[in-house]
């Protein structure tokens, strides 16, 4: 495996740390690990790659970005596990929305189907196929009036995003 001198280097060091740290419950052994997943996903594209391709070494890759995607994206982990937690019926609508603004790429097929199972089933699209809801619908669904829900959307700052455009039924 050829690596470039500096992130070579890097994650040299970061596995030494993470080796030289005689007890696994310290501050230095968990900035260790912290650095050794840093040097690893920020590592040029073509370096990951050949480490990737290495024999062994996708294991320790995909430790890396699930490491490196935890401690990026810490807040969305604690939301999403404080949400699979809970009943479907105390999950507020604001964590949703939150949720769906923190999720790293990886993980928002999951944001979406946490937000899948609150919503009515789409009758309508728009013109890039993304499922639409009429205030209408979203009233009966969840059993309030249309004002109600009309105020809802506003109250959470979802009035910006509402779609205005053409909608489609969908087939």
């Amino acid at each position: 495996m050829t690596i470039t001198q500096p992130p070579a280097s890097r994650l040299i060091r970061a596995l030494r740390a993470a080796a030289a740290a005689e007890d696994t419950d310290t501050q230095p052994y968990a900035a260790a690990l912290d650095e050794l997943a840093a040097a690893i996903m920020e590592a040029p594209a073509d370096t990951q790659a050949a480490f990737i391709g290495s024999p062994g070494m996708q294991e320790l890759h995909a430790w890396a970005q699930d490491h490196h995607e935890r401690q990026q994206h810490a807040e969305f982990f604690a939301l999403l596990a404080r949400m699979k937690s809970a009943p479907p019926e105390d999950r507020p609508a604001e964590d949703f929305i939150r949720l769906l603004h923190l999720a790293p790429p990886r993980y928002r097929e999951v944001a979406d189907a946490l937000v899948a199972e609150t919503l009515p089933q789409a009758t309508h699209c728009d013109d890039d196929g993304n499922a639409v809801f009429s205030i209408e619908q979203m009233a009966q669904h969840f059993g309030k009036t249309p004002e109600e829900v009309a105020a809802e959307i506003e109250r959470l700052g979802l009035d910006t995003g509402l779609h205005t455009g053409p909608v489609h039924p969908l087939q």
